[in-house]
C-alpha cells in the first residue's frame, strides 16, 4: 500500500501522540492535507490533549523534513514495512518511523549491544574494544550510541571486527554527536552500517532524548554487554530496558573499586551475569561461533560493503561542503 511520505512525516512530528494512536490517524486520512482539526483528531485517538496543535506549522516542519532528507541521503522505516526491525515491533510503544542512513540492521543476524560510561576508564575502553572486536569475528553484530567512552570503543572494536554495527542516536541523524565521532560515523556507513534515529532531522541532541534512545538500542539486541558504568549511568536504564524487553544482560568483568563501576557492580549484584569474554556471551546464548552468519538484506544489486563504502565517501563529502544529494542523486558544489 502507498503511503503518503508527507503524512508519514507530519505525523512523526506530533510527538505528544503514541504509534497506536498515530496509526489510528493514518487509518482515517489519505493526505498530509487531509489532517484533521482537533476535535476531529480527539475523536480519532479518543482522548484529549493540551499539546498545541497547528496543522499549517506541522505541515511545514514535516515539508523541512524531506528536504533535509533528499539533500543528505535521509531515508526512513515506517513501523508497517517489511523491512522495519521485528524487534523493535516487539516493545511498548515502538517508533512509528525510524530515519536512518546506510543498511538497516537485520533482523534474524544475532544483534548485541555494547554499552557503557561515557567517561571510561582507559582499561574499560581497550576492553568494550576487545570484546566488541572479538563478538564481530564471530559474526555478531553490535549495536551501541556512538557516545565518547565505550560506545565509540564498541563501534571501533566491531569495525576492526570486520562485522555489522549500527549507531543509534539521540537527535537527528543529520547531526553527529558528538561532533568529534564524525570520522567513526563514516566509518560506520564505510563499514556497511546504519546511523540512526527516531527523531526528525534537525533534532538537537537532548537529555529528555537518551533514554528514549536507549530503549531501542536494547530493543535491536538479543543481549545488553554493560562495560563500566557509574551509578545513575544512562547504560544502566538501557539495561533496564533490556530486562523489561525480556533480552539478556551482561556486565564485562573488570575489576574496579573506583565509582566508575559502581553501577556495574550493583548490577551484578542484583542478578546481571557477569562475562568475562564474547565467548561466554556467546555460550550463555546459546550460540555456536561456527553458525552464525551476517546476512545483510539491500535492495540493490551492489555489494553491502561497497554499498557503505560509497555512502561514507558521499557523508564525508557532505561533511567538506563539496557535495550534496537530491532525490538519491549527489552533486558536487
Amino acid at each position: 500500500m502507498n503511503r503518503d511520505t508527507l503524512l508519514l512525516l507530519v505525523l512523526q512530528r506530533m510527538r505528544f501522540l503514541k504509534t497506536s494512536e498515530k496509526l489510528k490517524v493514518l487509518e482515517n486520512c489519505c493526505s498530509a492535507e487531509s489532517l484533521p482539526e482537533k476535535k476531529d483528531l480527539v475523536e480519532i485517538i479518543g482522548r484529549s490533549f493540551n499539546a498545541s496543535y497547528t496543522r499549517d506549522q506541522l505541515l511545514k516542519k514535516a515539508e523541512d523534513d524531506m528536504s533535509v532528507m533528499l539533500k543528505t541521503g535521509i531515508n526512513i522505516l515506517f513501523i508497517e514495512d517489511n523491512n522495519y526491525p521485528s524487534q523493535l515491533k516487539e516493545i511498548y510503544n515502538p517508533p512509528f518511523l525510524m530515519y536512518y542512513r546506510g543498511i538497516c540492521p537485520d533482523s534474524e543476524a544475532l544483534n548485541i549491544s555494547v554499552v557503557g560510561t561515557r567517561k571510561a576508564t582507559g582499561r574499560a575502553i581497550k576492553e568494550a574494544y576487545a570484546l566488541s572486536f572479538d563478538l564481530a569475528r564471530s559474526g555478531v553484530s553490535i549495536i551501541s550510541g556512538l557516545a565518547a567512552g565505550i560506545d565509540s570503543s564498541a563501534h571501533r572494536g566491531a569495525i576492526a571486527g570486520q562485522s555489522y554495527t549500527a549507531a543509534v542516536f539521540g537527535c537527528g541523524v543529520d547531526r553527529i554527536y558528538p561532533t568529534e565521532n564524525k570520522m567513526l560515523a563514516s566509518d560506520i556507513l564505510d563499514n556497511g552500517g546504519a546511523l540512526m534515529s527516531e527523531y526528525p532531522p534537525g533534532t538537537i541532541p537532548s537529555r529528555y532524548n537518551f533514554p528514549e534512545r536507549n530503549r531501542i538500542v536494547s530493543a535491536l539486541s538479543e543481549a545488553t554487554v554493560v562495560v563500566e558504568s557509574p551509578l545513575n549511568s544512562g547504560s544502566l536504564i538501557t539495561a533496564d530496558f533490556a530486562l523489561e524487553q525480556g533480552r539478556e544482560v551482561f556486565v564485562l568483568h573488570i575489576p574496579s573499586e573506583t565509582a566508575a563501576g559502581a553501577g556495574t557492580m550493583n548490577l551484578v549484584k542484583d542478578g546481571a551475569s557477569s562475562v568475562s569474554s564474547a565467548m561466554e556471551v556467546l555460550n550463555t546464548l546459546s550460540y555456536r561461533t561456527t553458525d552464525l552468519k551476517r546476512r545483510i538484506n539491500i535492495e540493490n544489486d551492489f555489494d553491502s560493503l561497497e554499498t557503505g563504502r560509497f555512502l561514507a565517501a558521499r557523508f564525508l563529502a557532505e561533511l567538506r561542503g563539496i557535495e550534496i544529494c537530491k532525490e538519491g542523486t549527489y552533486y558536487s558544489l
